[in-house]
């Protein structure tokens, strides 16, 4: 193995561009072992070790500074410093990445469910977090409120909500199958708010409808609650509490004039 390497040669070896080893040479962070007499510039094998950890770390994204800083100290606590900071962001980044694996995951079984399934089916739902408010209030999705939610959760909360309307049990079951309770968002993403307007909805069985709406007046719910209320009742089951009538996906093929929406009905149910 020879002594020393040029500036092309370095940058072949580590993949860098020359002009990156000419900046990291300016700035100090990385000078080369000497110049010949040829006015070249040379790194000596000496300094591998060195290239490799600025090059490991610069593709950490740890800034210059702090690799500056660290490279010309007398301790490795800088560079272990670099490295925690670094595993920590990629811890950040593996659990942002499972969110959204986990939501592109329940999307698309949502949309499988209503877009190519008419079946009602009994159904143990998850833990639900609901934000919404009386139904017909000017401000039903007031930006203040929003904002609250999604700075609790630390992330934009509502992007990963779904719409929501509610039926009491009462109009339910007297088959008032448009007049809603409330309006809002409903996830399945925790979220911890201290707001009259947000409740937390523990797991319960529910009877699970689906439905295609073309109409404005959604009149093609009719039917599905129907269904719902009838597989309940022939199967012995009772319905508890509120319907949640909640939105999965709005197509609108160009034409926001005529939408074809899909809808999940949740009818929460016991055994008579």
């Amino acid at each position: 193995m020879k002594e020393f390497y040029t500036v092309g040669e370095i940058a072949k070896i580590y993949n860098v561009s020359t002009d990156t080893l000419r900046y990291y040479d300016k700035i100090g962070l990385l000078k080369p072992w000497l110049t010949g007499g040829n006015g070249y510039r040379y790194y000596s094998k000496a300094q591998f070790e060195t290239i490799s950890t600025i090059m490991l770390l610069r593709s950490m994204e740890t800034p210059i500074e702090t690799l500056s800083s660290a490279l010309n100290g007398s301790s490795p606590s800088g560079i272990t410093d670099a490295l925690d900071q670094y595993v920590s962001n990629v811890d950040e980044q593996i659990r942002q990445l499972t969110d959204l694996k986990r939501d592109a995951v329940r999307l698309k079984k949502n949309i499988s469910d209503v877009c190519f399934s008419e079946d009602v089916s009994v159904e143990e739902v998850p833990e639900l977090y609901v934000f919404s408010k009386p139904f017909g209030q000017d401000d039903e999705l007031d930006i203040e409120n929003i904002r609250l939610v999604n700075a609790l959760a630390q992330k934009d909360w509502t992007t990963r909500a779904g719409i929501i309307s509610t039926i009491t049990r009462e109009n339910l079951m007297a088959h008032k199958f448009h007049t809603y309770d409330r309006y809002g968002y409903l996830s399945e993403n925790p979220v911890s708010v201290s707001s009259e307007f947000f409740q937390v909805i523990p797991p319960r069985t529910c009877i699970v409808g689906t439905a295609r709406v073309h109409s404005v007046e959604h009149a093609e719910m009719d039917d599905v609650y129907m269904k719902c209320l009838d597989y309940a009742a022939q199967n012995g089951w009772r319905v508890s509490d509120d319907a949640i009538e909640r939105n999965i996906l709005s197509l609108y093929a160009g034409n926001p004039s005529n939408p074809e929406m899909f809808f999940k009905v949740y009818i929460p149910v016991e055994r008579t």
